[in-house]
């Protein structure tokens, strides 16, 4: 220090010590006011890489040969010294103190990417990937497991890694989790996670599964056509959910609309507000299905049955699209969606859905159930057939697709001049990071045109692209969703046998029902009492939900491109949901068998 060279005289084993100090900051060692690559690249603050290297230049001689030496580059050797950042941040540790880190090691290292995403923060802890990073970074540092493998992490980081997975929290300030849940000996309120990586293929049984399977799933030729597909369906239970003859409330804004209508009560339903107000429920209707599926999904077991998952979480996601989209009409016309409030969303249980939608159907949240598959979730997106439309018209009144049909008549019936010109800045476009675009589109919407492709798009993923065709898109392989959840039910993929008739006698789906959490049905922040693991991990949920709602509002209210933070606290409500489907039930200190759930409410005051 203070000199480009020093002299050191070896002692009686020919050993001499240099000691090395870095007198510049770490932080400001790859500052740069412009990029030092090319002179049109933007500036450049810091580059994220830890340490700096140094090269110095060495040479053995005696006193009176020293000076020569460090002139002549030929006669001297050269040692490259390493030194490494320190640790700046304080406890507790967030994700954002650990995420450069990761980050740094994930682009060095891409091929990482197929184990586990280090960028993602529901990725690195996810059960068996905190596990096997917790382990490796944990190594004595010479174990040939230690990671990283190329030894060149300050030691100070790696301890607050190391301390951060012990309670790794999102943001500063968030909730604790329960070290007991990541813990190699959980308590008794706390399940272990079983390894189904290779889950039981056999026929599991349920009460369910004991009954004869539907017929549908049975049959081995289901036509292509309205009038013969009725024979194979339960359309007596369908019909019932569809009754509101003693449900006076059981109305909308547009409730019985058409436009050739003769009734002239029925045509001045349709005007701008009303069409605004039945966007808003149908924004509500869209968002109201998400908990539903999301709690069955969130209760299957990490590696059992990943095809019911796969199956459901398809269907989750262009959901999100759905909401997206009417959210997307609503504010073309000048209106901002109402989501961050009370009202909009669904208390669990219920029965209806929003709008005098299947006004008599019982919806209720629970662990994935091949019953509630059945009588729920096929419900809802159950095509408009003609075994229902034709004797019964003033059933079809209350399904989805007679729903959207009356935005869509009535908009038409209204024309372009609803639609506010520079609406579409303000709507959310596709596709988002983090998610695969193949599930579908979002359009933006400035005319008639563009807000019928937009709906077209949320009623044949549903239902399929006519009554009974299982495709949303028939230039794609992709079904609808009411036939994936069939898929299910049927425990077969569905198969076309010929030109006019399918069959579910395709693959097996297995279905394994110890690979599912016995989570309680219905849960809710009633009977979760303080102190509780319960209540812990339920309350870090519930503050991840109420943020993703804040963060939608924002989104639908002016910033489109906040949709990225939305995604990104989906991912985060996965990661907080399989934690407290993992922790049981505790009520007067009596643990019961069941686990505790997500709880979706919308206020939840201690």
């Amino acid at each position: 220090e203070g000199s480009d060279h020093a002299i050191k005289t070896t002692n009686s084993t020919g050993l001499a010590s240099f000691t090395y100090t870095v007198a510049k900051p770490m932080s400001t060692l790859r500052n740069y006011s412009k990029s030092p690559c090319a002179e049109n690249q933007p500036q450049i603050t810091t580059i994220p890489i830890d340490g700096q290297s140094y090269q110095f230049n060495y040479a053995v001689c005696t006193t009176d040969e020293c000076p020569k030496y460090l002139e002549n580059d030929l006669d001297i050797a050269k040692i490259s010294i390493r030194a490494l950042s320190s640790n700046t941040a304080t406890e507790p540790y967030s994700w954002d103190d650990v995420y450069p880190i990761f980050r740094q090691y994930y682009h060095l290292y891409p091929v990482m990417s197929r184990i586990v995403n280090l960028t993602n923060y529901s990725s690195v802890v996810e059960y068996h990937n905190w596990k096997m990073i917790n382990y490796s970074m944990g190594l004595d540092f010479n174990d040939p497991n230690f990671m990283p493998v190329t030894r060149d992490i300050p030691p100070s980081k790696q301890k607050m890694i190391l301390k951060w997975l012990q309670n790794p929290i999102r943001k500063k300030g968030d909730l604790s989790f329960s070290s007991s849940d990541i813990d190699d000996n959980p308590s008794q309120e706390v399940l272990e996670v079983p390894l189904c990586d290779h889950p039981n293929t056999t026929t599991a049984q349920s009460n369910f599964e004991n009954q004869v399977l539907p017929l549908i799933c049975q049959h081995d030729k289901i036509p292509f056509d309205t009038n013969q597909v009725c024979d194979f369906l339960d359309a007596n239970y369908y019909r019932a959910t569809l009754d509101s003859s003693d449900t006076p409330d059981c109305t909308r804004p547009l409730y019985g609309y058409t436009s050739n209508s003769q009734n002239p009560n029925i045509r001045k339903l349709c005007n701008i507000t009303n069409v605004q107000k039945q966007l808003q429920l149908a924004v509500e209707i869209e968002f109201a299905t998400v908990p539903l599926y999301l709690t069955s999904l969130y209760s299957i077991i990490k590696g059992c049955n990943p095809e019911i998952y796969h199956l459901i979480r398809s269907v989750v996601m262009q959901e999100m699209l759905h909401m997206v989209q009417a959210a997307n009409i609503l504010i073309a016309t000048g209106e901002t969606p109402i989501i961050d409030n009370s009202s909009f969303v669904p208390q669990f249980p219920t029965v209806g859905l929003p709008g005098c939608v299947h006004p008599k159907l019982k919806v209720y949240l629970d662990k994935f159930d091949l019953k509630q598959v059945h009588d729920v979730f096929l419900t809802i997106e159950q095509p408009n057939i003609t075994c229902i439309a034709t004797p019964f018209p003033e059933l079809s009144n209350n399904t989805i697709g007679q729903f959207y049909n009356e935005i869509e008549e009535c908009i038409e019936t209204l024309g372009n001049d609803i639609f506010k010109k520079g609406a579409e800045q303000l709507q959310v476009n596709w596709p988002w990071p983090l998610l695969p675009n193949t599930i579908g589109n979002v359009h933006i919407v400035t005319n008639v045109s563009s807000s019928k492709a937009g709906i077209d798009e949320i009623v044949k993923q549903g239902e399929g692209s006519s009554p009974i065709d299982p495709h949303y898109d028939p230039k794609t392989d992709q079904l609808a969703h009411y036939y994936r959840f069939q898929e299910i039910v049927c425990r077969r993929k569905l198969i076309k046998v010929d030109d006019e008739h399918y069959a579910y006698h395709g693959a097996n789906i297995s279905y394994d029902p110890q690979g599912v959490w016995p989570m309680r049905k219905n849960p809710g922040k009633e009977g979760i009492f303080l102190g509780t693991n319960c209540y812990t991990e339920a309350k870090a949920f519930h503050k991840v939900y109420r943020a993703l709602l804040r963060e939608l509002q924002v989104t639908f209210g002016g910033s489109p491109a906040n949709i990225i933070n939305t995604v990104e606290l989906m991912e985060s409500l996965l990661v907080h949901a399989k934690r407290v489907m993992r922790v049981k039930y505790k009520f007067n200190d009596k643990v019961d068998d069941d686990t505790c759930g997500p709880v979706w409410d919308y206020d939840w005051d201690d």
